[in-house]
């Protein structure tokens, strides 16, 4: 590292950092300039962030020069590629070397020059020996397509220099094989499922290996495989499943033994976009709403924002365009709500939130609720972070809120400088896109020993460990889609052990409808139409002993919670805010793809991205494609089948804390060490898998329940 401390002639001081020029950063000149000097050639030199957890490891000062006039900034950088430039590319290494994949498998390479500050000036192509057995795309992740054995081509060059090398490939056969279960395997159930995916979307799946004594106890294990009929159509990897082709594949999930097994078709569908024509489209004349486009009045351009919006809605429209311009947005003004059903269309702009009293007590810019369909397109939203401090803002200062939403996206945005939590999910609790809905209480005091079949029948010929509901719960009331779990508080599993149950739904005259056997609590589906009645069977060794004595000793409920479902943050910058760049507090099947986060914290959590307060109803979330270039990086508080996948953490973390579970890591790069150590815990088995981890980073893994049977499954991870 080259640092160059500078007096100005204005009597200020500026520090730069390699090439990194900050004119912005000025401060006063040392007061006694010779001890300031000698004390950092005999002192470890930190480079210390406005937030103690993000700090660097310390510099040790090795030589320097001193100059007697003020340099330019392109003598600065001229410095820092002299002195950075000392040793010759003398070559690749690529990592992992010998890689052996299944059909539908992928596997991620790491390419590093010699020495390692090449790396990031490489231009790199791969190429695959023979793609008929593996396939290798331009940013190095390799797939199998069937079996057989070829090479994989790695070049890179730089300044007319090339260095290749080849990784031996190896697809089909038994890589490893799977650990055997503890219990005794006797069926399998599907838990979530797609009937169908677009061309290159993702979707997490999870199955269930079943014993009929206990189904599926907090402390089992759960050992699946997972296979695909053409994994041409659709691949799935640790049951993460992406569309490859349109068409129609199998998916089956096996036990650890293939004895068992349960199988569900998917449909991957060509997205086909209709053009849009000029009649569908809403040019704004920002006159016509008294919008300014100069980053002044605050407040005739945010109540014209949401005119134009309104009328577009209104009228008809299906996408409305925005001048080019500098908006200046202020909360005191309003809340500006996105209709259903819209294309909203920045062009790029920038979007300024003004300070205000609000800063200091919260507020809602840009608030999407009871939405659908909604995409909003190339807005680049700066909260007022340079213009407060921590102390006089709070974190409820929200450029964007997303809650009851359904299909709605942000693309190629800029969500940066808010002082709060900047971008934030939630939930909505008994809302169902706009509709209020009723919650139904579970009590402990209505379970019986006994079971219900697949017809709704009451079965007596099972009764341990199976308890049943004994009375009807008018569900009337409910959206339509719904959950099952304790929704209060903190959520988990205080009362109830049983992590899957069955439903049974009968019309207004109590006829049977349909049964869904082996649900996961919290995760949502669907009610059938015309379903009045529900009763439910739980599988635990004794029926529930506790409750919560507010709701007549309830251990879970039925509701229908107003998140955001299926929606998805592509191609957008999170930079430079005071505390997370996104806050997932709610939904379930999210995908964030492609996105970058650099976000300097300062405020808690001051990560990039934190998985929260949905708490266990967090479910099937997809994180791929993304970079994070901040100290503390991703955090999973809790979910269940949460996927990461060919991330990148450049100096970055990810921390899995015990409660989530289920969840997929596979196919990331841990490029150096973050603020805290990579770790991985899990109340339920998960997956770790083919990561990459460089320049000092490394991991852990852990379990939340003492004693119990399942674990972080590590499947041929790197570590260089």
């Amino acid at each position: 590292n080259v640092f160059t401390l500078r007096i100005n002639q204005d009597h200020t001081a500026s520090i730069f950092i390699n090439n990194a020029i900050n004119e912005n950063g000025r401060r006063p000149v040392p007061a006694d300039f010779v001890s300031y000097i000698n004390s950092t050639t005999t002192s470890p030199l930190q480079l210390r962030r406005d937030f103690v957890a993000h700090n660097i490891a310390s510099e040790t000062v090795v030589g320097f020069l001193i100059y007697n006039r003020e340099l330019t900034n392109n003598e600065i950088s001229d410095n820092y590629y002299y002195y950075s430039n000392k040793d010759t590319f003398v070559g690749i290494s690529v990592n992992p070397s010998d890689i052996h994949l299944n059909q539908g498998e992928s596997q991620r390479l790491y390419v590093q020059g010699l020495p390692d500050r090449y790396t990031d000036l490489l231009k790199i192509t791969f190429q695959s020996g023979n793609e008929g057995y593996v396939t290798v795309d331009e940013k190095g992740i390799l797939t199998g397509v069937s079996d057989g054995e070829t090479s994989v081509l790695v070049t890179a060059s730089y300044h007319g220099q090339t260095f290749t090398e080849y990784v031996f490939v190896k697809v089909g056969g038994q890589i490893s094989s799977p650990p055997s279960s503890s219990r005794i395997i006797d069926g399998m159930s599907i838990n979530r499922k797609t009937d169908a995916i677009n061309v290159g979307e993702s979707f997490v799946v999870m199955a269930t290996a079943l014993s009929s004594s206990l189904p599926y106890d907090i402390f089992f294990d759960n050992i699946i495989i997972w296979e695909s009929s053409n994994p041409n159509i659709a691949r799935v990897q640790y049951g993460v499943v992406e569309g490859v082709s349109a068409g129609t594949a199998t998916l089956t999930a096996y036990d650890s033994t293939k004895a068992y097994s349960e199988s569900f078709e998917i449909k991957v569908i060509e997205p086909i976009e209709t053009p849009l024509t000029d009649k569908d489209i809403y040019i704004v004349d920002a006159n016509k709403y008294s919008i300014k486009l100069d980053n002044t009045n605050s407040s005739n351009t945010t109540n014209g924002i949401q005119a134009a919006l309104d009328f577009a809605s209104s009228n008809g429209f299906k996408k409305v365009v925005f001048p080019f311009g500098t908006y200046l947005l202020n909360p005191t003004v309003r809340t500006i709500y996105p209709p259903s059903d819209m294309i909203i269309d920045f062009n790029d702009s920038i979007l300024n939130i003004e300070p205000s009293q609000l800063t200091s007590a919260g507020y809602k810019m840009f608030y999407f609720t009871n939405v659908k369909n909604t995409i909003l397109l190339r807005a680049h939203v700066y909260g007022e972070r340079d213009s407060t401090t921590i102390q006089n803002s709070a974190e409820g200062c929200l450029s964007v809120l997303i809650d009851d939403c359904l299909n709605t996206g942000f693309e190629n945005c800029t969500f940066s400088k808010s002082p709060g939590f900047n971008v934030i999910t939630g939930t909505l609790r008994n809302r169902n896109m706009g509709k209020i809905t009723k919650s139904i209480s579970v009590s402990r005091f209505n379970f019986e020993p006994g079971n219900i079949d697949e017809n709704g029948q009451i079965d007596n010929s099972i009764t341990e460990n199976y308890y049943r509901y004994n009375q009807y719960m008018d569900i009337t009331e409910l959206g339509e889609y719904y959950l099952l779990g304790y929704t209060q508080g903190y959520h988990g599993y205080p009362h109830l052990r049983s992590r899957l149950y069955s439903i049974h739904f009968y019309d207004q005259t109590y006829n049977h409808i349909e049964s869904q056997m082996y649900n996961f609590q919290y995760y949502n589906y669907p009610k059938p139409a015309k379903s009045k009645y529900a009763k439910i069977v739980i599988y635990q060794e004794a029926p529930p002993s506790s409750g919560d004595s507010d709701f007549n000793g309830a251990v879970a409920f039925i509701r229908t919670m107003g998140m955001p479902r299926n929606c998805y943050i592509k191609n957008c910058t999170f930079e430079d805010n005071f505390s997370t760049g996104l806050a997932m507090c709610g939904g379930q099947g999210w995908l964030l793809d492609g996105n970058m986060f650099s976000n300097n914290g300062g405020r808690m959590p001051g990560c990039d991205i934190d998985w929260e307060d949905g708490w266990e109803h967090m479910v099937g979330d997809v994180l791929k494609n993304n970079t994070f270039n901040s100290r503390l990086g991703v955090i999973f508080s809790a979910g269940g089948s949460l996927a990461a996948i060919n991330n990148t953490f450049n100096q970055s973390t990810m921390t899995v804390w015990g409660r989530t579970q289920n969840y997929r890591v596979f196919n990331n790069v841990f490029n150096g060490k973050g603020s805290l150590g990579n770790d991985f815990k899990t109340q339920g088995d998960s997956v770790l898998a083919r990561n990459i981890f460089t320049h000092g980073a490394t991991f852990h893994t852990g379990i939340l329940h003492t004693g119990a049977n399942y674990k972080v499954h590590e499947i041929s991870n790197t570590i260089i």
